[in-house]
């Protein structure tokens, strides 16, 4: 952002160094204030909308990361369904392994679910205080750019 105001007041006071060497007219000058109004507006609407899309974008990435979890920990519960309907079934040689892997994967699962909970907790970026101090600085940007125009007649004579 700060890069963004240094870049627009340096475009801003090259041009009007620069023109100072020639004959300029009133006309353009003017024409570059709204050039560089322009150019600020867009600014200002872009870095909000890039506020918006990453507050949308970390939602986004959370839910997202919770759908994965969750599918994992579902698969691992059929998997040890599967494996105590087989451990049921069989003899006590392999019954000891199945309660191995059983027990593993409940760990596994246990350790989704602590992942879970732990993505859950993570609460939503909130850029508003950002948001803030880019209307603060545009407004600042606004008021330099009329500073530098604040002297200039209403129309040319």
């Amino acid at each position: 952002m700060k890069k963004i105001v240094v870049a627009l007041l340096t475009v801003v006071s090259l041009s009007t160094f620069t023109s100072c060497k020639s004959g300029v007219t009133l006309s353009q000058v003017r024409s570059q204030e709204d050039k560089a109004n322009s150019s600020l507006q867009d600014a200002h609407e872009e870095m909000l909308a890039l506020a918006k899309m990453k507050e949308q974008y970390s939602k986004d990435s959370k839910e997202k990361r919770l759908q994965e979890l969750r599918d994992r920990a579902d698969d691992i519960q059929e998997d040890i369904d599967r494996l105590e309907e087989v451990s049921a079934s069989n003899n006590s040689a392999v019954q000891a392994n199945v309660k191995t892997s059983i027990s593993s994967l409940k760990n596994d699962k246990a350790d989704i679910e602590t992942q879970i909970d732990a993505v859950e907790k993570v609460e939503k970026e909130n850029w508003a205080s950002a948001i803030e101090t880019i209307n603060v600085s545009v407004k600042n940007l606004e008021e330099e750019l009329k500073k530098i125009t604040a002297n200039l007649p209403a129309e040319e004579k």
